[in-house]
């Protein structure tokens, strides 16, 4: 009689806890938070998704795939892409739960045959006559195209290499041929696509003489064929250009031609002088305790580039004669051993300056005066008394830039996690904690952005300007990580990354990756160059670090941890001190 009391009140307690349970268990409720509805994610087969699922469930289907669900109920997949988007389904005792998330996937056409695709020119041109220009575009596989330029130029021609697609041709503009304009024909010679042909109106204009421009703003950048940075020059430089295709010129840099966005330029006409200028009198002075200003005495302002080594800096300066016959330095720089300089070609003049041993170079900056003079600032390490003192930063500028600004409608400013974490909250929760550990060693610390507020937004561009302005001695721009569309977050250990540009910031990504690598238990995907607007600062070292992943759940539970962020922090800072000492 006991025991079927007792198991009677078992029996009756246990059926309480199943249906208390079942009375507040809930159907899962399914958040997407990356891709949005309609995102243009590319060609690609195969794409990442991430949200969460509440009440927490272990696992879901995503494109009739199981994916594991994280403890705090995030989940980031990569699957194939079906019916163009995303098909998720959560279930638990209370039920089903459904989730579909529509997207865009440009069709790949790299297979598929062109009538034709203009790859070089790829738009109206503009050229000065007496020289070759060159025709490169896409078409159907081994077969003959026949190409006209009115009377300058027509033939036949097969692709090459062989079965490619590719066809190239060039035409030489005759020096006779001017204030002309030519339509570009091409069409197929024979077969089923004998009759499809293009005809371009007006295609190419012939002009007698240069364009004349002046950059119209500061850090004008110049690109390669292909698209990649090479240069940058300030506001008022004078520059030359034989040709215009579409929105961007071709500028001359004695033997070497580059382009340029016509935004970034001022037209002033057409070339009918000399450009080339002369160099004068080089003077040293030394400005401040960790600077040296150079003045070479110019009188139009030419273009130039800069390459730098550990003890050295490079200038050239373009459509110039070296005149220069006298240097006068400063006796109380230690910094600057010599300056060589010669005439390399006929119109272009090299400067070596030379650092003394040990002088730690660390930055320049290179701006033309209103007096006549190019001025090449020069910055080294600053001097640091002693690690262990409470100030022990005293005096050193620091420019922190938390990445991003406030925008939580898509497309977003930066990454967003499976939770619905913002990069841009992130980035500042961390600049912030590491903006405290530096005032506490005395360092004066700016940040690019103080508030996650709608009303502060700082473009990209108006960042290194901050810095710049406020005379930084390091910049430290704080960001965290995603992957393309297409690409798979596990592919491959994710972790944190550091980057720089220019070789004098080097070290400092160096100093501070060493602490990452003791202190962060992340994978390490090490020191890389990369080309980011704010790691392209000349006048100080500067670095973008990528902290963690946003997307991955274990990353972003991380990065919401104040705990770990703090560790970050203080790895950043130790850094910064590595590389001070």
């Amino acid at each position: 009689m006991f025991n079927f009391i007792l198991l009677t009140i078992s029996f009756w307690i246990n059926s309480a806890e199943v249906s208390t349970q079942n009375f507040s268990v809930s159907i899962p409720s399914i958040t997407v938070t990356y891709p949005w509805e309609g995102k243009n994610i590319g060609s690609a087969s195969n794409a990442y998704i991430m949200g969460n699922v509440k009440p927490y469930v272990s696992t879901i289907t995503v494109n009739n795939l199981t994916v594991k669900v994280y403890k705090n109920g995030a989940f980031t997949a990569y699957v194939p892409i079906l019916n163009e988007g995303f098909n998720i389904v959560a279930a638990n005792e209370a039920g089903i739960s459904t989730f579909t998330r529509r997207v865009v996937r440009t069709e790949d056409t790299s297979a598929q045959p062109q009538l034709f695709e203009l790859i070089s020119p790829s738009t109206y041109t503009e050229i000065v006559s007496g020289q070759d220009l060159v025709f490169l575009f896409r078409g159907l596989k081994s077969t003959t195209v026949y190409y006209e330029i009115d009377d300058i130029c027509k033939g036949y021609i097969e692709d090459f290499p062989s079965g490619s697609g590719l066809y190239s041709f060039i035409c030489y503009i005759d020096r006779k041929t001017k204030n002309k304009k030519y339509t570009l024909k091409l069409k197929y010679k024979n077969g089923e696509k004998k009759n499809e042909k293009i005809e371009l109106d007006n295609f190419v204009s012939v002009i007698d003489r240069d364009y004349l421009l002046e950059t119209s703003t500061d850090n004008v950048i110049l690109k390669n064929d292909s698209g990649g940075y090479v240069y940058f020059l300030p506001e008022g430089v004078i520059l030359s250009s034989d040709r215009k295709e579409g929105s961007k010129y071709r500028v001359k840099f004695g033997r070497s031609k580059f382009w340029v966005d016509l935004d970034k330029l001022n037209f002033k006409g057409f070339l009918n002088r000399n450009l080339i200028t002369e160099t004068g009198t080089l003077k040293f002075s030394k400005i401040s305790s960790n600077r040296v200003l150079a003045k070479i005495s110019i009188y139009n302002k030419v273009p130039f580039s800069v390459w730098e080594e550990e003890d050295k800096l490079y200038l050239n300066l373009y459509n110039t004669n070296l005149r220069t016959n006298w240097v006068v330095y400063d006796s109380s720089d230690t910094f600057i051993d010599n300056v060589t300089f010669r005439q390399v070609y006929d119109d272009e003049a090299l400067f070596v300056f030379n650092f003394s041993k040990n002088s730690k170079f660390c930055g320049y900056d290179i701006y033309y005066s209103s007096d006549n003079y190019l001025n090449i600032e020069f910055k080294f390490k600053p001097f640091i008394a002693s690690i262990n003192l409470p100030d022990a930063l005293k005096g050193i500028n620091i420019i922190i830039d938390p990445g991003h600004s406030f925008k939580r409608t898509p497309p977003y400013d930066g990454a967003v996690g499976p939770l619905g974490s913002f990069e841009y909250e992130v980035n500042l929760k961390i600049a912030t904690k590491l903006k405290d550990k530096l005032t506490l060693l005395g360092a004066n610390v700016y940040m690019t952005r103080y508030t996650n507020n709608e009303e502060e937004q700082v473009p990209l561009q108006e960042r290194p300007r901050i810095a710049k302005r406020l005379n930084g001695d390091i910049y430290v721009s704080i960001h965290n990580n995603a992957v393309p569309d297409g690409e798979d977050p596990y592919s491959k250990p994710r972790g944190f990354q550091i980057y720089y540009y220019h070789p004098h910031s080097k070290k400092l990504a160096e100093s501070i990756h060493k602490r990452f690598v003791e202190n962060i238990p992340l994978a390490d995907e090490g020191v890389r160059y990369g080309d980011y607007h704010v790691a392209r600062l000349t006048f100080m070292p500067s670095v973008l670090i990528e902290n963690a992943y946003m997307i991955i759940p274990e990353q972003e539970e991380l990065l919401n941890d104040d705990s770990f962020c703090e560790k970050l922090s203080e790895a950043i800072t130790n850094g910064i001190i590595d590389y001070l000492k």
